[in-house]
């Protein structure tokens, strides 16, 4: 189950608890809490009730972690050491650090014996930190996404298809994502129950499954979890779970337990008869991937057992402490570790790439003995983001890889103040990277930074103690100019123009009420907004709310229409961008949202539309199906040429677009 499902799980208990007077928001006071009360009111859990606020105030009291929810239903750990003393700077009320090499942070290890060292180092700071436990409980939560996902193929003819179809909601444009629905405009592939890949062939107006891709148990384990489509090349992302045990002297064995994550590729050039051409592997649990021309980049997370640590990284065995790709120990150069021996964790990133071509080898791959809280990947350069809480204050470390052709090279690391919170937070544009934070400080403030770091990732330029008490929820940026939303009470939407990357400067601030989880760009000089409406006296959250902005001058930026929608509790878009279908060119707006009723929840698929005159349109509110064991989560909405197509779990159902959504044909499972 993936973890934006647990929480939606903890959020609806949480509303049927009888909740204490005396712990009842209006009784509690989170004012003198800033950062707590603002931490909380980031969660998925935010609109539930104070039951699960104590919840969470009783964890970040102890300064554990700090957790944010990213796309994917992405694991965000937290505690994390940045890998240098910070040096103080003003007008900011923690430290930060500019630019520094790669090599100044983090070192590619000489050998087996130094990471085992290292290993060893960081569990026993860990555990006289009293943080392992919040560090094993995110790798429980990783290893127990066996998120149903995705895997798919085609049918038919290798001549692409030149209509006009709907394309995965991604982060960065040319940068290809992975989802649980794909389309190429003449078939559909649908990742069903995290099984299997249905392929169903839309041609002349009508649904027919033409075939179904099946991974071997041993790829699989009934844990397919995301797919890329391109041309006639199907490559799906599967994760299985392994065991292998190790003679370790005289009757005395250690057996090592973890998580496989695979790469099947298959060729679609008969779509009604997929052929496997390769598979590759690698140790860890699936965090992320991306797909840039024709190599595939896999992220994973690797949790060695903290008995193998204990038991081996003494003795200098690498037993169970080095990651495995393709079945063999990556290479000690290969892996940075932290250069400090003070500083590191108990876990690796790994990254690998895949040509779709050569679907059995691994071209390049990379590890870092560190976690990452959030992935931001532009069309050149990898950059994984760490949260820590340094010197009273959150604070974010960056390391920038470089990528090309496959080859992944570490390039440039630096620090900020504050946490990234929104995955469209950072953004990479004429070699600048510009990164905007909420910093939570000790002393009960929070406030909002905006940086722009050069590509040795200096920072050139800096507005800081921006939106006091308030925090970051959505952000898009466009050219030289950057949209961000905070939210206390009200929604403030900055407009920042990064012209100067030296000195970027605020040009407007617009305050409305409610809040946007999500920003989009629709159609010139208009920014679609989608988040909650809700009071401005008491926060109380009032319905689902679009807002659509005018944004013909980013010093004077209006909101020109909105559409409230009430009784909706939850939309999976505001957690999993890809789970929203957004097309100014087509005019179109669909998402997933969830109510919740004494009954049981209701799932219902929506489609808008957006007209300057009238403002907008519901196109379309569409029932999920009823009794089965589909979340919200898993649901699509896809279109091609003048049909719209909702996938919901075994069910697809076919809309006309040009006859005001019609339902014209289903397929059941």
């Amino acid at each position: 189950m993936k973890d934006y499902s647990v929480l939606e799980k903890i959020r609806k208990s949480a509303d049927s608890c009888e909740i204490p007077e005396s712990l009842k928001p209006e009784n509690l006071d989170l004012e003198k809490k800033g950062n707590l009360r603002n931490i909380y009111s980031r969660e998925p859990w935010k609109k539930a009730a104070a039951a699960a606020a104590v919840l969470a105030l009783a964890v970040l009291a102890g300064f554990l972690t700090v957790n944010f929810k990213g796309n994917q239903g992405e694991q965000l750990s937290a505690s994390f050491e940045t890998a240098k003393k910070m040096e103080e700077t003003a007008g900011s009320a923690g430290k930060e650090e500019g630019a520094q090499t790669l090599e100044e942070l983090y070192i590619p290890a000489e050998d087996y014996d130094e990471i085992c060292k290292k290993l060893q180092n960081s569990l026993s700071n860990a555990r006289s930190e009293n943080l392992l436990e919040s560090e094993t409980a995110m790798g429980d939560m990783a290893a127990a996404e066996e998120a149903a996902a995705s895997e798919a193929a085609d049918s038919g003819s290798t001549v692409s298809y030149a209509g006009d179809y709907s394309q995965t909601n991604v982060q960065t444009e040319g940068v290809d994502e992975g989802d649980v629905v794909k389309t190429d405009g003449r078939y559909l592939y649908i990742i069903r129950e995290g099984r299997e890949v249905q392929i169903v062939s839309i041609q002349a107006g009508k649904m027919a499954e033409v075939a179904v891709i099946r991974p071997t148990l041993e790829q699989s384990e009934n844990s397919i979890l995301d797919m890329y489509l391109t041309g006639d090349t199907l490559q799906i992302i599967c994760q299985r779970y392994d065991a292998d045990m190790q003679e370790d002297g005289e009757d005395a064995y250690y057996m090592n337990y973890r998580g496989i994550t695979s790469v099947c590729t298959y060729d679609l050039t008969d779509r009604a008869d997929p052929v496997h051409v390769g598979t590759t592997e690698q140790e860890g649990t699936y965090y992320t991937s991306r797909k840039s021309g024709e190599y595939l980049y896999l992220f994973t997370s690797v949790y060695p057992q903290e008995s193998l640590i204990r038991q081996y990284a003494d003795q200098g065995k690498e037993y169970g402490l080095i990651p495995l790709v393709n079945g063999e120990t990556m290479a000690a150069s290969d892996i940075y570790i932290p250069k400090e021996d003070d500083r590191g964790g108990t876990e690796y990133m790994l990254i690998t790439s895949v040509n779709e071509n050569k679907p059995d080898q691994i071209a390049d791959q990379k590890a870092i003995l560190e976690s990452a809280s959030r992935f931001y990947v532009s069309t050149e350069n990898i950059y994984l983001e760490r949260e820590n809480w340094e010197a009273g204050s959150t604070q974010t470390a960056i390391a920038r890889f470089s990528f090309s052709q496959g080859k992944i090279k570490g390039e440039s690391a630096g620090v900020v103040n504050g946490a990234v919170t929104d995955d469209f937070a950072t953004n990479e544009y004429d070699g600048f990277l510009r990164v905007l934070t909420t910093q939570w400080n000790d002393s009960g403030s929070q406030t909002n930074n905006v940086y722009v770091l050069d590509q040795n990732m200096e920072i050139v330029g800096k507005i800081d103690n921006l939106a006091e008490d308030e925090s970051i929820y959505s952000a898009r940026f466009m050219g030289n100019t950057g949209y961000f939303v905070t939210y206390r009470q009200v929604d403030p939407l900055f407009s920042v123009d990064f012209s100067d990357p030296t000195h970027p400067k605020i040009l407007g601030e617009l305050k409305v009420s409610g809040f946007s989880e999500y920003l989009h760009f629709y159609g010139e000089n208009r920014l679609l907004g989608i988040g909650w409406e809700t009071d401005p006296e008491t926060g109380a959250t009032k319905g689902l709310k679009l807002s659509m902005f005018d944004v013909s001058d980013p010093a004077d930026v209006k909101e020109v229409d909105k559409l409230v929608i009430k009784n909706i509790d939850y939309f999976p878009g505001e957690y999993n961008y890809k789970a929203l279908t957004v097309s100014p060119e087509k005019n179109v707006i669909g998402l997933a949202a969830s109510s919740y009723e004494s009954s049981g929840t209701v799932n219902s698929y929506m489609v808008f539309s957006y007209d300057e005159k009238e403002g907008f349109l519901t196109d379309l509110t569409y029932g999920l199906q009823e009794g089965g064991d589909v979340s919200a989560e898993e649901v699509r909405g896809v279109y091609a040429d003048d049909t719209f197509y909702v996938a919901d779990g075994n069910n697809v159902t076919a809309f006309n677009m040009g006859k005001g959504y019609e339902k014209i044909a289903e397929l059941a499972g």
